[in-house]
Protein backbone atom coordinates (compact mmCIF):
# COMPACT_ATOMS: atom_id res chain seq x y z
CA UNK A 1 0.00 0.00 0.00
CA UNK A 2 1.40 3.23 -0.87
CA UNK A 3 1.86 6.04 1.69
CA UNK A 4 -0.18 8.77 2.12
CA UNK A 5 1.02 12.27 0.47
CA UNK A 6 1.42 15.06 2.41
CA UNK A 7 -2.32 16.46 1.22
CA UNK A 8 -3.91 13.30 1.99
CA UNK A 9 -2.76 13.19 5.27
CA UNK A 10 -3.91 16.67 6.12
CA UNK A 11 -7.19 16.08 4.51
CA UNK A 12 -7.56 12.87 6.86
CA UNK A 13 -6.67 14.85 9.98
CA UNK A 14 -9.08 17.22 9.19
CA UNK A 15 -11.78 14.63 8.49
CA UNK A 16 -10.79 13.20 11.88
CA UNK A 17 -11.24 16.95 14.19
CA UNK A 18 -14.74 16.98 11.90
CA UNK A 19 -16.13 13.73 13.27
CA UNK A 20 -14.86 14.01 16.66
CA UNK A 21 -15.72 17.83 17.43
CA UNK A 22 -18.37 18.59 14.75
CA UNK A 23 -18.76 22.13 16.38
CA UNK A 24 -15.01 22.70 15.06
CA UNK A 25 -15.88 22.94 11.64
CA UNK A 26 -15.91 26.51 10.86
CA UNK A 27 -12.43 26.68 12.61
CA UNK A 28 -11.37 24.03 10.85
CA UNK A 29 -12.37 24.91 7.50
CA UNK A 30 -12.42 28.92 7.78
CA UNK A 31 -8.64 28.73 8.51
CA UNK A 32 -5.95 29.15 5.48
CA UNK A 33 -3.42 26.41 5.10
CA UNK A 34 -0.38 27.36 4.14
CA UNK A 35 2.87 24.78 2.68
CA UNK A 36 5.73 26.26 3.69
CA UNK A 37 8.84 24.21 3.63
CA UNK A 38 11.83 24.41 5.91
CA UNK A 39 9.19 25.80 8.39
CA UNK A 40 10.22 22.89 10.93
CA UNK A 41 7.14 23.03 12.81
CA UNK A 42 3.32 24.21 12.58
CA UNK A 43 2.51 28.05 13.24
CA UNK A 44 -0.91 29.74 13.22
CA UNK A 45 -1.02 33.98 12.62
CA UNK A 46 -3.44 35.95 14.11
CA UNK A 47 -5.27 36.28 10.80
CA UNK A 48 -5.90 32.70 10.43
CA UNK A 49 -3.50 31.16 8.34
CA UNK A 50 -2.19 27.85 9.63
CA UNK A 51 1.19 27.05 8.34
CA UNK A 52 3.07 23.51 7.95
CA UNK A 53 6.37 21.98 7.01
CA UNK A 54 5.35 19.58 4.46
CA UNK A 55 8.45 17.13 5.60
CA UNK A 56 7.14 17.32 9.28
CA UNK A 57 3.43 16.27 7.88
CA UNK A 58 5.03 13.72 6.32
CA UNK A 59 7.00 12.17 8.93
CA UNK A 60 3.99 12.16 11.48
CA UNK A 61 0.97 10.04 11.78
CA UNK A 62 -2.52 11.11 10.69
CA UNK A 63 -3.77 11.25 14.63
CA UNK A 64 -0.58 13.50 15.66
CA UNK A 65 -1.36 15.22 12.58
CA UNK A 66 -4.62 16.20 13.88
CA UNK A 67 -3.81 16.49 17.20
CA UNK A 68 -1.17 19.74 15.76
CA UNK A 69 -3.84 20.96 13.57
CA UNK A 70 -6.44 21.48 16.20
CA UNK A 71 -3.77 23.01 18.56
CA UNK A 72 -3.11 26.07 16.36
CA UNK A 73 -6.49 26.70 15.78
CA UNK A 74 -6.85 25.97 19.75
CA UNK A 75 -4.76 29.55 19.55
CA UNK A 76 -6.68 30.85 16.51
CA UNK A 77 -9.76 30.90 18.37
CA UNK A 78 -8.72 31.92 21.84
CA UNK A 79 -7.24 34.83 19.61
CA UNK A 80 -3.69 34.22 21.64
CA UNK A 81 -1.80 36.49 18.99
CA UNK A 82 -3.84 39.59 19.91
CA UNK A 83 -4.18 39.11 23.67
CA UNK A 84 -0.26 38.38 23.90
CA UNK A 85 -0.35 42.36 22.09
CA UNK A 86 -2.45 43.15 24.51
CA UNK A 87 -0.47 42.99 27.25
CA UNK A 88 2.86 43.70 25.45
CA UNK A 89 3.88 39.73 26.65
CA UNK A 90 7.06 38.28 26.03
CA UNK A 91 6.14 36.01 22.88
CA UNK A 92 8.05 32.76 23.84
CA UNK A 93 6.85 33.36 27.50
CA UNK A 94 3.19 33.98 26.05
CA UNK A 95 3.60 30.29 24.10
CA UNK A 96 4.03 28.71 27.27
CA UNK A 97 1.33 30.49 28.98
CA UNK A 98 -1.35 29.59 25.80
CA UNK A 99 -0.13 26.24 25.90
CA UNK A 100 -1.02 25.78 29.22
CA UNK A 101 -4.80 26.77 28.19
CA UNK A 102 -5.74 24.94 25.57
CA UNK A 103 -3.68 21.89 25.86
CA UNK A 104 -5.90 20.05 29.01
CA UNK A 105 -9.01 20.85 26.25
CA UNK A 106 -7.31 18.74 23.79
CA UNK A 107 -6.39 16.30 25.81
CA UNK A 108 -9.93 15.82 26.75
CA UNK A 109 -11.22 16.05 23.36
CA UNK A 110 -9.17 12.48 23.09
CA UNK A 111 -6.60 13.98 21.28
CA UNK A 112 -2.67 12.26 21.71
CA UNK A 113 -0.48 15.57 21.77
CA UNK A 114 3.32 15.10 21.81
CA UNK A 115 5.27 13.87 25.03
CA UNK A 116 7.17 17.47 25.14
CA UNK A 117 3.80 19.17 25.63
CA UNK A 118 3.44 22.07 28.11
CA UNK A 119 1.32 21.66 30.92
CA UNK A 120 1.03 23.92 34.05
CA UNK A 121 1.79 20.56 36.17
CA UNK A 122 5.40 20.98 33.89
CA UNK A 123 5.54 23.98 36.01
CA UNK A 124 3.78 23.20 39.16
CA UNK A 125 0.66 25.43 38.20
CA UNK A 126 -2.86 24.38 38.89
CA UNK A 127 -4.97 23.62 35.82
CA UNK A 128 -7.90 25.65 34.28
CA UNK A 129 -6.50 29.48 34.27
CA UNK A 130 -6.19 31.13 31.41
CA UNK A 131 -2.96 31.97 29.67
CA UNK A 132 -2.49 35.77 31.18
CA UNK A 133 -2.52 34.23 34.60
CA UNK A 134 -0.16 31.49 33.46
CA UNK A 135 1.56 34.25 31.85
CA UNK A 136 2.45 36.23 35.48
CA UNK A 137 3.11 32.95 37.17
CA UNK A 138 5.71 32.13 34.81
CA UNK A 139 7.28 35.58 34.70
CA UNK A 140 7.43 35.22 38.55
CA UNK A 141 8.69 32.28 38.58
CA UNK A 142 11.60 33.09 35.68
CA UNK A 143 12.47 35.99 38.13
CA UNK A 144 13.29 33.80 40.73
CA UNK A 145 15.76 31.98 38.94
CA UNK A 146 17.44 34.68 37.82
CA UNK A 147 18.47 36.21 41.32
CA UNK A 148 21.79 36.29 41.90
CA UNK A 149 23.64 33.73 43.74
CA UNK A 150 20.69 30.98 42.53
CA UNK A 151 21.79 28.15 39.63
CA UNK A 152 18.53 27.63 38.04
CA UNK A 153 17.22 26.12 34.84
CA UNK A 154 17.50 29.86 33.49
CA UNK A 155 21.56 29.35 33.70
CA UNK A 156 21.54 26.67 31.05
CA UNK A 157 21.22 26.90 27.29
CA UNK A 158 19.25 23.86 27.11
CA UNK A 159 16.93 24.60 29.88
CA UNK A 160 13.24 24.55 30.30
CA UNK A 161 13.30 28.35 31.23
CA UNK A 162 10.37 29.26 29.57
CA UNK A 163 11.74 32.86 29.65
CA UNK A 164 15.77 31.98 28.59
CA UNK A 165 14.87 30.21 25.24
CA UNK A 166 16.99 29.64 22.38
CA UNK A 167 19.18 32.22 23.44
CA UNK A 168 17.15 35.69 22.58
CA UNK A 169 16.53 38.39 24.78
CA UNK A 170 13.61 39.52 26.74
CA UNK A 171 12.75 41.99 24.18
CA UNK A 172 11.70 39.23 21.95
CA UNK A 173 13.98 39.79 19.45
CA UNK A 174 16.74 37.52 17.37
CA UNK A 175 17.17 34.14 17.28
CA UNK A 176 13.86 32.02 15.84
CA UNK A 177 11.18 33.51 18.33
CA UNK A 178 8.95 35.60 16.31
CA UNK A 179 8.24 38.92 17.26
CA UNK A 180 5.24 40.40 19.21
CA UNK A 181 3.97 42.58 16.57
CA UNK A 182 4.37 39.67 13.90
CA UNK A 183 1.24 38.14 14.59
CA UNK A 184 2.04 34.75 15.67
CA UNK A 185 0.76 32.26 18.57
CA UNK A 186 3.38 30.44 18.05
CA UNK A 187 4.45 26.50 17.04
CA UNK A 188 2.98 23.33 18.53
CA UNK A 189 3.40 22.84 22.37
CA UNK A 190 7.10 23.84 22.90
CA UNK A 191 8.37 23.24 19.30
CA UNK A 192 10.98 25.62 18.38
CA UNK A 193 9.53 28.98 16.81
CA UNK A 194 9.73 29.33 13.20
CA UNK A 195 10.53 32.92 11.50
CA UNK A 196 7.89 34.85 8.98
CA UNK A 197 8.89 33.56 6.08
CA UNK A 198 9.04 36.29 2.84
CA UNK A 199 6.61 37.53 0.60
CA UNK A 200 5.67 34.96 -2.31
CA UNK A 201 7.11 31.90 -0.09
CA UNK A 202 5.43 28.37 0.92
CA UNK A 203 2.32 28.94 -1.44
CA UNK A 204 2.21 25.85 -1.99
CA UNK A 205 4.50 23.41 -4.64
CA UNK A 206 1.99 24.88 -8.31
CA UNK A 207 -1.38 26.15 -8.90
CA UNK A 208 -2.99 22.77 -9.42
CA UNK A 209 -2.05 22.06 -5.60
CA UNK A 210 -3.61 25.25 -4.65
CA UNK A 211 -6.79 24.38 -6.41
CA UNK A 212 -6.76 20.93 -4.80
CA UNK A 213 -5.84 22.33 -1.31
CA UNK A 214 -9.16 24.63 -1.69
CA UNK A 215 -11.51 21.48 -2.66
CA UNK A 216 -10.32 19.79 0.26
CA UNK A 217 -11.73 23.17 2.41
CA UNK A 218 -8.57 24.72 2.88
CA UNK A 219 -8.17 28.49 2.56
CA UNK A 220 -8.17 30.46 -0.24
CA UNK A 221 -6.74 33.93 0.76
CA UNK A 222 -3.01 35.06 0.52
CA UNK A 223 -3.42 37.56 3.42
CA UNK A 224 -5.90 35.24 5.72
CA UNK A 225 -8.74 36.22 7.24
CA UNK A 226 -9.98 39.64 8.48
CA UNK A 227 -10.49 40.37 11.57
CA UNK A 228 -14.55 40.43 10.95
CA UNK A 229 -14.09 37.11 9.46
CA UNK A 230 -12.01 36.41 12.48
CA UNK A 231 -15.04 37.46 15.00
CA UNK A 232 -17.49 35.24 12.72
CA UNK A 233 -15.80 31.93 12.79
CA UNK A 234 -15.10 32.26 16.37
CA UNK A 235 -18.83 33.01 17.35
CA UNK A 236 -20.00 30.00 14.62
CA UNK A 237 -17.35 27.68 16.76
CA UNK A 238 -18.59 28.70 20.34
CA UNK A 239 -22.50 28.85 19.01
CA UNK A 240 -21.84 25.35 17.58
CA UNK A 241 -20.14 24.13 21.03
CA UNK A 242 -22.81 25.17 23.08
CA UNK A 243 -25.81 24.26 20.83
CA UNK A 244 -23.66 20.59 20.94
CA UNK A 245 -23.17 20.62 24.74
CA UNK A 246 -26.91 21.46 25.29
CA UNK A 247 -27.19 18.70 23.17
CA UNK A 248 -25.11 15.61 23.82
CA UNK A 249 -24.60 16.54 27.38
CA UNK A 250 -22.09 19.28 29.07
CA UNK A 251 -19.64 16.71 29.31
CA UNK A 252 -19.12 15.81 25.40
CA UNK A 253 -17.55 19.29 25.13
CA UNK A 254 -14.55 20.33 27.88
CA UNK A 255 -14.93 22.37 30.35
CA UNK A 256 -12.45 25.28 30.18
CA UNK A 257 -13.42 25.18 25.95
CA UNK A 258 -17.09 25.33 27.05
CA UNK A 259 -16.48 28.12 29.39
CA UNK A 260 -14.81 30.08 26.51
CA UNK A 261 -17.64 29.75 23.94
CA UNK A 262 -20.56 30.30 26.37
CA UNK A 263 -18.44 33.79 27.08
CA UNK A 264 -18.13 33.82 23.58
CA UNK A 265 -21.69 34.25 23.04
CA UNK A 266 -23.20 35.80 26.11
CA UNK A 267 -26.27 37.14 26.10
CA UNK A 268 -26.85 40.72 25.44
CA UNK A 269 -26.21 43.40 28.42
CA UNK A 270 -28.88 45.38 27.74
CA UNK A 271 -32.86 44.27 27.70
CA UNK A 272 -33.60 45.77 24.28
CA UNK A 273 -37.29 44.51 24.40
CA UNK A 274 -37.97 46.37 27.61
CA UNK A 275 -35.51 49.50 25.83
CA UNK A 276 -36.98 49.20 22.22
CA UNK A 277 -40.59 49.44 23.71
CA UNK A 278 -40.12 52.88 25.64
CA UNK A 279 -38.43 54.25 22.24
CA UNK A 280 -41.20 53.76 20.84
CA UNK A 281 -43.61 54.33 22.31
CA UNK A 282 -42.04 57.88 23.29
CA UNK A 283 -41.20 57.95 18.92
CA UNK A 284 -44.41 57.29 17.77
CA UNK A 285 -46.73 58.86 20.08
CA UNK A 286 -47.27 61.73 18.02
CA UNK A 287 -47.14 60.12 14.46
CA UNK A 288 -50.29 59.83 12.89
CA UNK A 289 -51.59 56.37 11.68
CA UNK A 290 -49.27 54.41 13.99
CA UNK A 291 -51.77 52.03 15.23
CA UNK A 292 -53.55 49.70 12.59
CA UNK A 293 -56.41 47.26 12.21
CA UNK A 294 -56.59 44.17 11.25
CA UNK A 295 -60.26 42.06 10.39
CA UNK A 296 -58.19 38.70 11.00
CA UNK A 297 -59.82 38.76 14.56
CA UNK A 298 -63.23 39.75 16.49
CA UNK A 299 -61.69 42.99 18.69
CA UNK A 300 -61.95 43.33 22.40
CA UNK A 301 -65.53 44.65 22.24
CA UNK A 302 -66.72 42.43 20.38
CA UNK A 303 -68.16 39.85 23.35
CA UNK A 304 -70.07 43.28 24.79
CA UNK A 305 -71.50 44.00 21.36
CA UNK A 306 -72.44 40.12 20.81
CA UNK A 307 -71.85 37.29 17.93
CA UNK A 308 -73.97 36.44 15.14
CA UNK A 309 -76.23 38.22 12.24
CA UNK A 310 -76.76 41.68 12.77
CA UNK A 311 -74.54 42.60 15.44
CA UNK A 312 -71.48 45.04 14.44
CA UNK A 313 -68.30 43.50 13.71
CA UNK A 314 -65.23 45.48 15.79
CA UNK A 315 -61.52 45.23 14.37
CA UNK A 316 -58.55 43.93 16.29
CA UNK A 317 -56.19 46.14 17.21
CA UNK A 318 -52.55 45.60 15.87
CA UNK A 319 -49.19 47.70 17.03
CA UNK A 320 -47.02 47.88 14.24
CA UNK A 321 -43.44 45.88 13.33
CA UNK A 322 -41.34 48.77 14.25
CA UNK A 323 -38.69 49.55 11.03
CA UNK A 324 -35.39 49.49 13.25
CA UNK A 325 -32.14 49.82 11.71
CA UNK A 326 -28.55 49.18 13.24
CA UNK A 327 -25.41 50.45 12.82
CA UNK A 328 -21.80 49.06 13.84
CA UNK A 329 -19.15 50.78 14.31
CA UNK A 330 -16.33 48.79 12.50
CA UNK A 331 -13.13 50.90 13.11
CA UNK A 332 -9.68 49.38 14.02
CA UNK A 333 -10.46 51.01 17.43
CA UNK A 334 -13.14 48.36 17.73
CA UNK A 335 -10.82 45.06 17.94
CA UNK A 336 -11.51 41.48 17.91
CA UNK A 337 -11.32 39.22 20.15
CA UNK A 338 -13.84 37.29 22.48
CA UNK A 339 -13.40 40.88 24.94
CA UNK A 340 -13.37 43.42 22.11
CA UNK A 341 -15.84 45.97 22.00
CA UNK A 342 -16.48 44.19 18.33
CA UNK A 343 -17.70 40.85 19.68
CA UNK A 344 -19.86 42.62 22.38
CA UNK A 345 -21.81 44.69 19.48
CA UNK A 346 -22.33 40.80 18.23
CA UNK A 347 -23.92 40.12 20.96
CA UNK A 348 -26.21 42.83 20.95
CA UNK A 349 -27.03 42.70 17.97
CA UNK A 350 -28.64 39.09 18.80
CA UNK A 351 -30.70 40.89 21.14
CA UNK A 352 -31.67 43.36 19.04
CA UNK A 353 -33.10 41.50 16.16
CA UNK A 354 -34.94 38.85 19.37
CA UNK A 355 -36.64 41.97 20.60
CA UNK A 356 -38.01 43.30 17.20
CA UNK A 357 -38.48 39.87 16.17
CA UNK A 358 -38.29 40.86 12.28
CA UNK A 359 -35.74 41.81 10.24
CA UNK A 360 -33.44 45.28 10.95
CA UNK A 361 -31.43 47.46 8.27
CA UNK A 362 -28.08 46.49 9.27
CA UNK A 363 -25.48 48.96 8.36
CA UNK A 364 -21.52 48.43 8.81
CA UNK A 365 -19.39 51.85 8.55
CA UNK A 366 -15.81 52.79 9.87
CA UNK A 367 -14.83 56.10 8.02
CA UNK A 368 -16.78 55.09 5.31
CA UNK A 369 -20.37 52.51 4.44
CA UNK A 370 -19.43 49.35 3.61
CA UNK A 371 -21.96 47.34 4.00
CA UNK A 372 -25.77 48.07 3.69
CA UNK A 373 -28.20 45.16 4.08
CA UNK A 374 -31.55 43.75 5.71
CA UNK A 375 -30.74 40.59 7.94
CA UNK A 376 -32.44 38.60 10.31
CA UNK A 377 -29.90 36.66 12.27
CA UNK A 378 -26.80 37.97 14.35
CA UNK A 379 -24.75 35.23 12.27
CA UNK A 380 -25.88 37.20 8.83
CA UNK A 381 -24.96 40.72 10.60
CA UNK A 382 -21.67 39.34 11.23
CA UNK A 383 -20.80 38.59 8.09
CA UNK A 384 -20.87 41.76 6.97
CA UNK A 385 -18.06 43.06 9.32
CA UNK A 386 -16.04 45.21 6.75
CA UNK A 387 -13.82 48.10 8.02
CA UNK A 388 -10.38 48.54 10.18
CA UNK A 389 -9.97 52.09 9.01
CA UNK A 390 -10.98 55.12 10.90
CA UNK A 391 -14.07 56.35 12.50
CA UNK A 392 -16.80 58.43 11.12
CA UNK A 393 -20.20 58.44 12.20
CA UNK A 394 -21.92 60.99 9.62
CA UNK A 395 -21.86 58.60 6.59
CA UNK A 396 -24.12 56.53 8.38
CA UNK A 397 -26.95 58.81 9.18
CA UNK A 398 -26.30 60.28 5.81
CA UNK A 399 -27.21 56.49 4.48
CA UNK A 400 -30.45 56.60 6.47
CA UNK A 401 -31.19 59.93 5.07
CA UNK A 402 -30.82 59.37 1.67
CA UNK A 403 -32.98 56.09 1.27
CA UNK A 404 -34.99 55.57 -1.81
CA UNK A 405 -36.42 52.14 -2.30
CA UNK A 406 -37.25 51.94 1.28
CA UNK A 407 -38.61 53.11 4.49
CA UNK A 408 -36.77 54.69 6.67
CA UNK A 409 -36.54 53.76 10.44
CA UNK A 410 -37.85 54.50 13.08
CA UNK A 411 -35.40 53.94 15.40
CA UNK A 412 -31.62 54.01 14.91
CA UNK A 413 -29.35 51.91 17.39
CA UNK A 414 -25.86 52.90 16.86
CA UNK A 415 -23.38 50.66 18.47
CA UNK A 416 -19.96 51.90 18.85
CA UNK A 417 -16.63 52.84 21.51
CA UNK A 418 -17.77 56.33 20.59
CA UNK A 419 -14.41 57.86 19.33
CA UNK A 420 -15.35 60.16 16.25
CA UNK A 421 -17.08 62.65 14.61
CA UNK A 422 -20.92 62.78 14.72
CA UNK A 423 -23.41 65.11 12.80
CA UNK A 424 -23.72 68.23 14.78
CA UNK A 425 -27.68 68.38 14.09
CA UNK A 426 -30.28 65.26 15.14
CA UNK A 427 -31.54 63.60 11.93
CA UNK A 428 -35.17 64.15 11.62
CA UNK A 429 -37.79 61.32 11.12
CA UNK A 430 -36.39 59.08 13.55
CA UNK A 431 -34.59 58.59 16.69
CA UNK A 432 -31.19 57.83 18.04
CA UNK A 433 -29.74 55.21 20.58
CA UNK A 434 -26.05 55.52 20.84
CA UNK A 435 -24.80 52.02 22.53
CA UNK A 436 -21.60 52.50 24.28
CA UNK A 437 -19.27 49.77 24.29
CA UNK A 438 -15.46 49.25 25.17
CA UNK A 439 -15.32 50.88 28.32
CA UNK A 440 -16.45 54.56 27.10
CA UNK A 441 -19.22 56.22 28.77
CA UNK A 442 -19.51 59.26 26.57
CA UNK A 443 -21.46 59.67 23.87
CA UNK A 444 -20.19 61.21 20.26
CA UNK A 445 -23.06 63.68 20.23
CA UNK A 446 -25.34 65.64 22.28
CA UNK A 447 -28.64 64.23 21.16
CA UNK A 448 -30.27 61.01 21.21
CA UNK A 449 -30.22 58.45 24.00
CA UNK A 450 -27.37 56.69 25.49
CA UNK A 451 -27.04 53.15 26.83
CA UNK A 452 -23.33 52.06 28.36
CA UNK A 453 -23.18 48.54 28.26
CA UNK A 454 -20.92 47.80 31.36
CA UNK A 455 -17.58 45.64 30.45
CA UNK A 456 -18.09 43.52 33.83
Amino acid sequence: MAAMTVAQKLAAARMIIRERLPYFRAALFGAVYRETAGLGTYAMTENGILMYDPEVVGRETVENCAASILHELMHWMRDHAKRCKGIAAHPRLWNFAADMEINDDISAMKFKLPDFCIWPKTYGLKDGNIAEVYYQDLRQKAEKLKQPGQKGQGQDQDSDDPQDGDGEGDSGEGGDTPQAGGGWCGGVCNRPHPKEPKKGEGKGQDAKDKKDGQAQGQGDGDDGRTEAEGVRIRKEVAAAAVKHAATKGRGSVPGGFLAWAEAEIAPPKIDWRSKLAKVLRAAMAYRPGCVTTTWTGFGRKQAALGFGYGRPLTPKWRSPVPRVAVGVDTSGSMGSGENSPLAQAASEISGILKATNAAVQFVACDAQVHSAKEVKTWQEAVKEFKGGGGTDFRPVFEHFDNLKNALPPEVVIFITDGYGPAPIKPPMGYHTIWVLVGGNTQAPAPWGDVVVVDNE
